[in-house]
């Protein structure tokens, strides 16, 4: 599916760059021969409960003695070199997120998650039934109808929110970027995509006041709005981060759109994944960045997920960098 609701194009793509421990597939090696290890013994006490003694060894082999002597002990019923493990839950959808892949997701994961950074969504709304959001989404703003924004009855909305934040190593379809962080939904388009700028400022604002740091807007149009300017700048003002796409009409006369084109908005176009721009992501001066948005792999109402194109999929890796101190990734980018 392509997005056709947003806005142009780029100078800059978003790469890793930020230094991180690389994670080892299937967990923690096995200690070497001459390492000290950690060797634990399971203890029946005398009122029938079970309790841990752990000692250290100066190496395995002095472990492996240890270990048989701590199990000729009164009570003990089990002693052992500590063993390796690790989680089973590899998201099996992960493989086919060539954005998260492009951008060094795991490497920025072993940072640290983002400490509960509050990204909003402004958008059609967000399922947090979604088993990829539900831990991550928080009570929003239904500006359409009655709720807190987490229900979507469109799918654009989770589909943004899931390349923010879609909970990783759960076993469950893929991840989002921004591992930490938590969705706010900011309902402000109708069940078939379309709105009005009053509320999308609305929204704005809203998201401002309930302790968004960054606001994502994969939304556009062709006329700029002085309502969204004043919702932009106050944001701003509070030290808010505000992305939004750059719009899909690069192969239709590449217009200028709103609100990418917006003064104090980090307007963001598409790459695919040899970092060419596809003829359809709009282009100009005003945009800053671009990032992964052909064949973007994220979470759809009813705990699915879908591929989608669009720099709609593009403006939430930029939002999710913006969330995890991502400035530091930014880097030119020459289009081809």
């Amino acid at each position: 599916m392509s997005d056709s609701s947003c806005v142009p194009l780029p100078r800059l793509l978003i790469v890793p760059t930020l230094a991180a421990a690389l994670l080892v597939p299937g967990g923690a090696a096995l200690a070497e021969p001459g390492a000290p290890v950690e060797v634990t013994a399971a203890v029946l006490t005398a009122d029938g409960r079970l309790a841990f003694v752990t000692e250290r060894a100066s190496s395995r082999a002095r472990g492996l003695g240890l270990a048989q002597r701590m199990r000729a002990r009164t009570g003990v019923v089990a002693a052992a070199v500590a063993t390796p493990v690790h989680a089973l839950a590899d998201d099996p959808l992960r493989p086919r997120q060539w954005g998260l892949t492009r951008l060094a997701a795991e490497q920025t994961w072993a940072q640290g998650p983002a400490a509960g950074t509050l990204v909003a969504v402004v958008d059609t709304g967000v399922d947090a039934a979604h088993p990829d959001l539900s831990a991550v989404t928080v009570p929003g703003l239904d500006l359409i109808a009655a709720g807190d924004g987490r229900t979507d009855a469109h799918g654009h909305g989770t589909h943004v929110a899931g390349v923010v934040a879609a909970v990783a190593d759960n076993g469950l379809g893929g991840a989002g970027l921004a591992q930490g962080t938590r969705i706010l939904p900011v309902r402000a388009l109708q069940a078939d995509g379309s709105g009005f700028d009053s509320d999308v400022a609305k929204g704005i604002a809203w998201a401002v006041d309930n302790g968004a740091k960054v606001v994502n807007l994969s939304l556009g149009g062709d006329r700029q709005s002085s309502l969204l300017t004043a919702s932009i700048d106050y944001a701003a003002s509070k030290g808010v981060v505000v992305v939004a796409a750059a719009g899909n009409a690069g192969a239709a006369g590449d217009p200028v759109l709103y609100p990418a084109a917006t003064r104090g908005v980090v307007a963001v176009g598409a790459v695919d994944a040899d970092d060419t721009r596809p003829s359809w992501s709009s282009s100009g001066a005003h945009l800053a960045v671009a990032a992964p948005g052909v064949g973007i792999l994220s979470t759809v109402p009813g705990g699915g997920y879908a591929s989608w194109n669009g720099t709609s999929m593009a403006a939430p890796f930029v939002a999710a960098a913006a969330a995890t101190n991502g400035a530091a990734m930014l880097v030119p980018f020459q289009e081809a």
